[in-house]
């Protein structure tokens, strides 16, 4: 056996504590860590189940979230696009640019506006006075990470909003 080959008392130590400090690590980056992704989905499947024709935007950086595959259901869902071949750069940018600009060029009144927003917590700033004057009211928040890549895309807490 490999491990009998070694008599070294101190690699033993050092293989040992190893695997004792990175098993705490690998709990948590696979447990805890940016978790909200999958469990706003679950939310999300709840919170639209009262509503006839639902409809959802995700105002998160590309492909934040899993999409259909946590709903099960046939409903409309938009989010931003990530694509290279935009010649405006891609979607999720120029949102990023100017959150209040994008909405306004997309969604011209409120008839069009979607029943259901996730964004990160750190948007839900930016764009409180868009929520309130479209009269959207947070019913979820769920934790999403301890830190994050980018304050700008990304937010500590994951929210579905609902228009009232």
């Amino acid at each position: 056996m490999l491990w009998t080959k070694y008599k070294n008392w101190g690699f033993k130590c050092l293989v040992v504590l190893l695997l004792i400090s990175n098993v705490p690590m690998a709990m948590y980056f696979s447990l805890i860590h940016k978790r909200g992704s999958l469990t706003i989905m679950d939310e999300l499947r709840t919170a639209i189940a009262d509503y006839p024709n639902p409809s959802v935007l995700f105002l998160t950086n590309c492909h934040a979230t899993p999409y259909y595959s946590h709903i099960h259901q046939n409903i409309t869902m938009n989010f931003l696009t990530c694509s290279q071949f935009e010649q405006a750069g891609h979607q999720a940018n120029r949102f990023f640019h100017d959150p209040h600009q994008w909405l306004s060029k997309h969604y011209l009144n409120n008839a069009e506006l979607p029943t259901h927003l996730v964004m990160f917590d750190s948007l839900t700033l930016l764009l409180e006075d868009f929520l309130i004057d479209n009269d959207y009211q947070k019913t979820s928040e769920v934790f999403h990470a301890h830190f994050v890549d980018d304050d700008d895309r990304e937010g500590h807490y994951l929210n579905i909003f609902v228009k009232r």
